[in-house]
């Protein structure tokens, strides 16, 4: 179950806007090929394994081979710290730089005028100083300003001389690793090299009729989509820098947007048809849902404002395409938002099953399952079509996120 907290309302916007930033920076930057150059930093030239340690497997990822073999470290580097602090939890960097003495408990706090609340890192960088050196020694200052912006206020303080970090999330992951990046020179000069990285995708979860021997296979063997994006790299005074850059997982995020039921964008644009995962946003409800990959094109959506129960209700109904147009119903499930503080013993409909997903102070948001068979009785593909769909209600349950855009 979902519960309203000050950081998980802002889950999707702090994606959203920085991913947004840092994506247009780059591409700006990858496209424009002139203009000024980053501030340069004052920080220290190179890092060393005491500033940011490399594991053996991070020390033999892929990285270009067009870059010296000091630019090659650095790309390692980079990809090994913006993956710990952005492809999952942002305090990930706790689990993968721990501290050498071990975990110690959780300190909050609160920043004047916020309604954000930090928690203190448990990383090896807990001092703010060897936290600051290290991402400054990677990435320039007007990128990492650009990362680092949530929306709301950095994600990454510093709080009487330590570290505190912004407990956010971020989605699903269907980066497939097992086949490697491809990299591809743009441009270089003695103080600039542009590349892109096509990075390999597949949906991780075993399809139906597929056995997890098969589903293992089919991720060790091939891949289902790709994305292609921009890496810049400036020689500063301090040496180089990224001035652009991002992770597989992080390539793969997508700007929020209306759910059509086929097409999505993502944040470098086009057709996203092939996306990891569909996201229906409804902004008037204040909150979105993402979608597994195999739902593309098979679902719809239907959306019901100010129904005259319970105090004006809404629902959300969401219907397997094929059975609907077949005469046979094809609803999934509802999304219920009403006011007040409902239960699941206590519901505003009481027909089908209900599931409190989320709750704000004004509003109940619950998952509720059909009373009435829904799926084909007279054509056993088409029911199975719907089967294999309704059974993932576990995970839309889990990917319901309330946002801040209530209108």
């Amino acid at each position: 179950m979902l519960q309203k907290s000050k950081n998980y309302v802002r889950r999707i916007r702090i994606i959203v806007k920085r991913l947004f930033s840092a994506a247009l920076a780059a591409l700006l930057l990858l496209f424009a090929g002139c203009g000024e150059g980053p501030e340069p930093s004052d920080r220290p030239e190179a890092l060393t394994d005491a500033d940011l340690p490399l594991s053996d497997a991070a020390r033999l990822g892929a990285a270009p081979e067009f870059l010296t073999e000091e630019q090659q470290l650095l790309y390692r580097q980079a990809f090994a710290l913006y993956s710990a602090m952005f492809d999952g939890e942002t305090t990930g960097i706790d689990d993968a730089f721990p501290a050498a003495d071990g975990q110690t408990e959780h300190d909050e706090y609160t920043p004047p005028d916020s309604d954000c609340t930090y928690v203190s890192s448990n990383s090896r960088w807990r001092d703010w100083a060897d936290f600051d050196r290290v991402v400054h020694g990677l990435f320039t200052d007007a990128f990492w300003a650009a990362c680092n912006d949530s929306g709301s206020g950095p994600i990454y303080i510093e709080h009487d001389g330590r570290l505190f970090i912004l407990d956010c999330a971020y989605g699903d992951q269907y980066y497939n690793g097992n086949i490697p990046d491809e990299f591809t020179l743009a441009a270089q000069t003695d103080e600039r090299i542009d590349f892109t990285v096509t990075a390999h995708y597949s949906y991780p979860y075993p399809r139906q009729d597929e056995t997890q021997e098969e589903r293992d296979n089919r991720l060790e063997t091939s891949y289902e989509y790709t994305r292609t994006y921009p890496v810049t790299l400036v020689n500063t005074d301090a040496g180089w820098r990224f001035d652009a850059f991002t992770t597989p997982n992080q390539a793969d995020m997508r700007l929020l947007g209306e759910w059509d039921g086929v097409e999505e964008t993502d944040f470098y644009g086009g057709n996203a048809s092939g996306s990891s995962a569909s996201l229906y946003v409804n902004e008037r409800l204040g909150f979105s849902m993402e979608m597994p990959l195999s739902w593309l094109g098979q679902v719809e959506v239907e959306e019901e404002y100010d129904l005259p129960h319970r105090g004006g209700g809404n629902c959300v109904t969401f219907y397997h395409k094929a059975t609907r147009d077949n005469g046979e119903g094809g609803v999934l499930f509802f999304l219920d938002c009403y006011p007040g503080q409902w239960s699941e013993d206590d519901p505003p409909v009481v027909a089908g099953h209900s599931v409190v997903v989320a709750q704000t102070e004004e509003n109940t948001y619950l998952l509720r399952t059909p009373s009435d068979v829904e799926y084909s009785q007279t054509d056993p593909a088409l029911a199975a079509e719907y089967q294999a769909l309704a059974a993932q209600q576990d995970f839309i349950s889990t990917h319901i996120y309330m946002t801040d855009q209530k209108k």
